[in-house]
């Protein structure tokens, strides 16, 4: 799988903006994207660079899918008046392509979603780590072993640029509880964690009206 990470910073930043958004989402680009071939997974609010922040995760089954989609795309009339709309709304844009981090099967997002329509989970949150050099293989050893132990939803790390990058999706609002002193059992945890990955920022996200991960 191949997965299509979007943000997109709304101007101006406010609710009622947001909601042109989401109309314009639900009533056009989804059903536009659905119909071309690509499937959106997850849909966020966040405030982590900007107050407002729409996160959208997309979902191809490869390379090959992602460029025929993007070839349908351009020659489909409703999708690019969706996107000029949506252009509109959010001027800021960028995206970024992504692939799962082998421990993390994709089983795991989908199931994800599919108990998030049973029972919403209300927020999420992306863990991004920068490895130490040559770390790589001894992370996904760690996260194979512990995958099962926490709620993580899914692991990415870029098609392309630093190939040090990973992104953990949690369920949950992460790391909200301020300083805490250290203690033996938080040493446990971030003293090997933190030889793998000095480097960590945490990443808060709220869903959408309109996404599959709630």
């Amino acid at each position: 799988m191949i997965y299509q990470r979007e943000y997109l910073t709304v101007l101006p930043a406010t609710p009622r903006s947001h909601d042109r958004l989401i109309e314009l989402m639900q009533q056009k680009l989804l059903p536009a994207c659905s119909r071309l071939g690509a499937r959106l997974v997850g849909a966020f609010i966040s405030h982590g660079e900007n107050w407002g922040q729409v996160v959208h995760l997309f979902e191809h089954d490869d390379l090959a899918s992602f460029d025929a989609f993007r070839a349908r795309a351009r020659s489909d009339s409703d999708y690019r008046a969706g996107r000029d709309a949506l252009t509109e709304l959010a001027p800021e844009q960028r995206t970024e392509l992504l692939e799962p981090l082998g421990p993390i099967p994709v089983a795991m997002l989908h199931a994800a979603i599919e108990e998030a329509g049973v029972k919403p989970v209300g927020a999420y949150t992306f863990a991004e780590l920068e490895l130490a050099p040559g770390k790589g293989p001894q992370f996904e050893q760690v996260l194979a072993a512990v995958k099962d132990r926490f709620p993580i939803v899914a692991a990415f790390h870029g098609i392309a640029g630093n190939p040090r990058r990973i992104f953990d999706l949690w369920k949950g609002a992460l790391a909200q509880n301020g300083y805490q002193a250290a203690t033996e059992q938080s040493m446990a945890f971030f003293g090997p964690l933190r030889e793998l990955a000095p480097r960590e920022r945490v990443v808060h996200l709220y869903p959408l009206p309109y996404s599959p991960l709630r």
